[in-house]
């Protein structure tokens, strides 16, 4: 029976796979072994994952930093899609219309394309939301991956990418106390649409009623909440890229935590 190959990723000889080391280029090929032999991740296991990152981080940060899968992060972005769109809801739910000069035929008219703009600013904002968890993922990711890759890290870009996304998973649950405390805790905003006004003006006057609202003081409480989920979130990243590139705790904090935390502070702002 022949021997099972591999590819070296530098300088993609044939190599048998049992190296360790490649014997053409010197390339350490420990990293191709791990991922050969990891046991596939399904979605029980994902879910095991989000629980464990809240109720076991230490064990659950290491598995995902030894075991990464992509497809766990992508739940996690969809998930927080999903919030951003019903926290843009429960705004809207406090916007009260106030109709003068309207009949009760028109003002049926107007409320059917009310309801499809409003749809259609909830998908708008819930877009919007999530470029924010994209930027950190990708960009973030890549850019402390890089400067760790310096400083002698040995973990992979893909490792990295997903322990961060997954630290994410407090993020999400600081959303979810948001919306609840939004929907119970903000004032009803008033829009006055005036008979002859058409959807190209009653919409952007809804939009201001949102910004208006973001002077509540309940809005800017539950801004520096969610700073303290996203400190839990920079302590997560913190674990699972030191476990991942095999450095220390303090090594890794200073890289990762400090900025990130910089980063939460100004959307509280």
């Amino acid at each position: 029976m022949s021997e099972e190959m591999m590819d070296c990723p530098r300088c993609f000889e044939n190599v048998p796979s049992t190296y360790i080391l490649c014997p053409f280029c010197g390339y350490d090929l420990t990293r191709l072994l791990e991922v050969k032999f990891r046991p596939p991740v399904y979605m029980r296991d994902r879910i095991r994952r989000a629980k464990g990152v809240v109720l076991d981080p230490l064990n659950t940060m290491t598995e995902i930093a030894e075991n990464p899968d992509g497809k766990g992060v992508v739940l996690i972005l969809l998930f927080y899609a999903f919030l951003s769109m019903i926290k843009v809801a429960v705004y809207a739910y406090h916007i009260n219309i106030d109709y003068v000069g309207f009949s009760t035929a028109e003002q049926s008219s107007v409320n059917s394309s009310l309801a499809k703009a409003l749809l259609a600013l909830i998908f708008l904002g819930s877009m919007i939301f999530l470029l924010l968890p994209l930027f950190i993922l990708f960009l973030g990711s890549f850019v402390i991956w890089l400067v760790i890759k310096l400083l002698g890290g040995k973990g992979t870009y893909f490792q990295t990418r997903v322990v961060v996304g997954y630290s994410l998973v407090p993020v999400l649950l600081g959303e979810i106390l948001s919306i609840l405390i939004l929907f119970l805790g903000l004032s009803d905003v008033s829009v006055t649409v005036t008979s002859g006004q058409g959807m190209s003006n009653i919409v952007p006057n809804m939009v201001t009623a949102i910004e208006d609202m973001q002077g509540q003081g309940v809005v800017t409480a539950t801004n520096y909440l969610i700073l303290l989920f996203w400190i839990w979130a920079a302590l997560l990243m913190t674990i699972g890229i030191a476990r991942a590139h095999r450095m220390s705790y303090y090594e890794v904090g200073a890289l990762v935590f400090i900025p990130v935390i910089g980063f939460a502070v100004l959307l509280a702002l």
